[in-house]
């Protein structure tokens, strides 16, 4: 290098295309035989939970990476590494399970220590428990073989400062197992619980559940608490409202970039953002790790302006350093330290370590050392999605800075003579170009694991090249100086006012930024897609496709063994394209997902029509099973569309998951029995999504018949209950519908209507009820059993769509005895999963498929 820090011949080089090659060249660092076999390692964790993916996985590597791996040394080294990788993942694997005692939901005194605690937009905490011990009515004290997860809605603003990690408390709550959600194709809850540790869960709501704090947490959450709240009182300091609610989404913004408190962000904010394609800029991550860091170089060179010989002694390279680990550290305890922001952390200290030693341009050996800690301190956080999409969208931006970045910077260098904007507003345009490029870069990185596990794609990503930079430079800034600010009001009472406006200037800058994006969505602009959720072997060669690419753009070349690894990268996408290209079945299926305590069923005809009958849901408002399960469940090698949504009655266990499929998967009509919801919220959002759907709610009555799919089909919807249109969200006018197939009944789906009126079926229909399967009307309830109408439908198989350990018991042990004692087989999503019933022919019986294999 020479003085000034370039490389000798850049300048030159990035006027030619073979300078701007061998500038990218130097700017990716050359991959060494360590990357190889940490890469190794990583499969080998992923392999353990995953073989499908893990084993695969590790071919691409070795082919791609076998240039690195020469010598037997090198190369035992590397299958070294992958059986390591299982043997840590075995180790890790957690082992503790529920107790058979809490196999029921059941009301205990629960006295715990908090170890770590998540605030949820919608003011919700989500706090894990461990040393938990539970005392039942009996007054019996056991300990919990593991650790409880809480969940509270809206808990009482006087408890937040105590209810921190290391506080022992005592309350009431009602325990179950943890588990559900169940579904083919989708990872279930109870999985990702197990990883963590967690076996039981528990739910408050509102403000009168009673919490005692035995001991106090432990003290920088205490310090960190009363920095909080003081910053509360100064946000409110000339008003009288409260800022914990929507009115104030502009400082809810400015405490989630300080502090990583998202529960005062409302719901209607969060889902904008994610529309936005900006979800990840509200979780403490790598971006915001940047923003701080970038005040230490801006603190660098202020004090270089104030103390030029302090040069002298360091470099104004190191001193960014210094001052930026100094303050990433304490974004880290001021950020809750969350695991994200940990990660976060620790690539950038080890990118700092190596910029200390000289080594320039090292994100790639920051990544893969920080990769490489993390999963020897805990190997099942190689399945752990929030690593995945951390490494993914860093691996994604530092291939472009390493490679795409300067192939641009070479065309723009070539573009140099052409007429345009020139000076500060040439820059200008360029910093917002180098945005968005690294927006698409990681977009990309992240696209596979964003399609696995959301199923949604975001058109309006470019939102990024604006977003970003305003809030890095207005609304972080000013939030962590006025938390600053307010920490010294203390000693330096003049502060107060500073830390104010400080603290003034980034809510109002929130309050612009998401102003802006209510702006775009109010014209549109703002679009969020579901897409097909691929085959796994798509992402793993996507994935290889890239790393392809990148060593190709930056070597300038590829050798044999890389070019194997892009033919078989490319032979693992298209293999796992071939599933969403096959023709339909040709037969007819009938699927109850596991949507907890309601019912979701799917309806899917020979040609691949699909209809869905109710969407379950909670009577929390922040849980979507619509987008969350309903979504993941149509979208599983399959575009996500439906033709028909049918609403049996408007109780919130069979509307809330509606919603989302209304709007988004365009259906033709919404039928429902002629009723309407009870609470002025879900009137609120059933009308909006029809707005959006552009559909209108119909009713439909006993007698009519719907077709689904292809005429020449014949599979039909018989309308049975109810005989006029429904008056509110009863279950007695439950719309009551019978599944055809070339005349042939199938099945019987009565929503939740009661004994009384599935007597009136029987008596009005008689033998034409008899069909071969039944869904438990009312979720199996005893108030739902008529021996008379079983004995009219006759089923052969029964389905029960109830959640795990449900406080009412559903399906009751007097319709469990009905079913046995008529020889009907029972599956229940509590216990099976999902459940899928098919019919070969109109005269076959169902084939039953469980989710769990029971």
């Amino acid at each position: 290098m020479d003085r000034s820090g370039r490389r000798p011949g850049t300048r030159g080089a990035a006027m030619a295309p073979a300078g701007v090659r061998s500038a990218a060249s130097a700017r990716l660092p050359p991959l060494q035989p360590w990357h190889a076999c940490l890469l190794a390692l990583f499969a080998g964790c992923l392999a353990w939970d995953a073989p499908w993916a893990g084993l695969p996985a590790w071919g691409l590597i070795f082919l791609l990476c076998r240039d690195l791996l020469r010598g037997p040394v090198r190369l035992v080294a590397a299958v070294a590494c992958l059986g390591l990788g299982v043997g840590l993942a075995w180790l890790d694997m957690p082992r503790v399970q529920a107790p058979d005692w809490l196999s029921r939901r059941a009301e205990y005194q629960v006295t715990a220590r908090m170890l770590e605690r998540e605030s949820l937009p919608g003011n919700r905490l989500r706090c894990i428990l461990d040393h938990v011990t539970l005392t039942d009515s009996a007054n019996t004290t056991r300990p919990l073989p593991g650790r409880l997860a809480w969940t509270w809605d809206y808990p009482p603003d006087s408890l937040l400062p105590a209810l921190l990690p290391g506080a022992e408390i005592r309350t009431m709550l009602a325990v179950s197992p943890a588990g559900g959600f169940v579904n083919f194709g989708s990872q279930s809850s109870e999985g990702w619980w197990m990883r963590q540790g967690v076996v039981a869960r528990a739910y408050s709501r509102g403000r009168d559940v009673a919490a005692e704090v035995l001991a106090p947490g432990w003290w920088p959450e205490r310090l960190r608490a009363v920095l909080l709240h003081r910053t509360l009182d100064s946000l409110t300091r000339d008003d009288t409202d409260d800022p914990r609610f929507a009115a104030h989404q502009g400082r809810a913004l400015a405490l989630a970039m300080a502090f990583g408190e998202r529960q005062w962000l409302s719901h209607e904010t969060v889902d904008r953002l994610r529309t936005a394609s900006l979800a990840h800029s509200i979780a403490l991550s790598g971006a915001h790790v940047g923003f701080v860091a970038s005040l230490g170089w801006a603190a660098a060179w202020g004090l270089g302006f104030l103390w030029p010989s302090a040069y002298l002694r360091l470099p104004r390279r190191k001193w960014g350093v210094v001052f930026g680990l100094a303050l990433v550290a304490g974004y880290v305890w001021l950020g809750g330290a969350t695991p994200s922001l940990l990660r976060a952390a620790l690539m950038f200290a080890i990118w700092c370590l190596l910029t200390w030693r000289g080594r320039p341009a090292a994100v790639l050996d920051g990544l893969f050392l920080a990769v490489a800690l993390l999963l020897l301190a805990s190997p099942a956080m190689a399945v752990d999605l929030r690593l995945q999409l951390s490494v993914a969208a860093v691996a994604g931006i530092a291939c472009y800075a390493g490679v795409l970045g300067w192939r641009l910077r070479g065309a723009a260098a070539g573009l140099a003579g052409v007429p345009g904007p020139h000076g500060s507003l040439r820059r200008m345009l360029g910093l917002l170009v180098q945005v968005l490029a690294v927006s698409v870069a990681a977009q990309a990185a992240l696209l596979p694991l964003q399609l696995w596990h959301f199923g949604e794609v975001q058109s309006s990503f470019w939102c990024n090249a604006v977003w970003l930079p305003l809030l890095g430079l207005l609304v972080v800034p000013g939030a962590l100086l006025g938390v600053l600010g307010t920490a010294l009001a203390g000693l330096l009472p003049w502060m107060a006012s500073v830390s104010g406006w400080l603290l003034d200037l980034s809510s109002v800058s929130a309050d612009a930024l998401l102003a802006g994006l209510g702006w775009l969505d109010a014209r549109g602009m703002l679009q969020s897609h579901a897409a097909i959720r691929p085959h796994w072997a798509v992402w793993v060669g996507w994935w290889g496709i890239i790393c392809w690419t990148t060593i190709r753009l930056a070597a300038g070349r590829s050798t044999p063994w890389q070019t194997a690894g892009l033919a078989g990268a490319c032979a693992l996408f298209v293999a796992g394209c071939l599933p969403t290209l096959l023709p339909a079945s040709g037969q007819v299926r009938l699927t109850a997902l596991d949507v907890g305590q309601g019912q979701a069923l799917v309806l899917e005809g020979p040609d691949g029509s699909r209809a869905l009958i109710d969407g379950g849901g909670f009577q929390s408002r922040t849980f979507d099973p619509g987008r969350s399960i309903i979504l993941p469940a149509l979208a599983w090698l399959r575009r996500p569309s439906l033709e028909l949504v049918f609403i049996s009655h408007h109780d919130v266990d069979h509307l809330r998951g509606c919603y989302y499929p209304i709007s988004h998967l365009g259906p033709r009509r919404v039928l429902s029995n002629g009723g309407a919801p009870n609470a002025d919220w879900d009137q609120a959002r059933l009308a909006g999504a029809l707005r959006q759907g552009g559909l209108k709610e119909e009713p439909l009555l006993a007698g009519e018949v719907l077709r689904l799919g292809d005429p020449a089909a014949g599979l039909r919807l018989a309308a049975l209950n109810p005989r006029r249109k429904a008056a509110g969200a009863g279950n007695a006018e439950s719309l009551t519908l019978c599944v055809l197939w070339q005349g042939r009944a199938l099945a019987i789906l009565p929503g939740d209507l009661e004994r009384a009126g599935l007597e009136g079926l029987a008596a009005r229909f008689g033998n034409r009820l008899a069909a071969s399967a039944l869904v438990l009307p009312h979720h199996g309830s005893g108030n739902s059993l008529s021996e008379t109408f079983l004995d009219t439908v006759a089923p052969a198989v029964a389905l029960a769509s109830a959640g795990q350990w449900n406080q009412w018991g559903f399906p009751s042990d007097t319709v469990r005895e009905a079913l046995a004692a008529r020889g009907v087989s029972l599956h229940v999503t509590a216990e099976a999963g999902a459940v899928r019933l098919e019919w070969d022919s109109p005269g076959s019986m169902p084939r039953v498929t469980t989710a769990r294999g029971n």
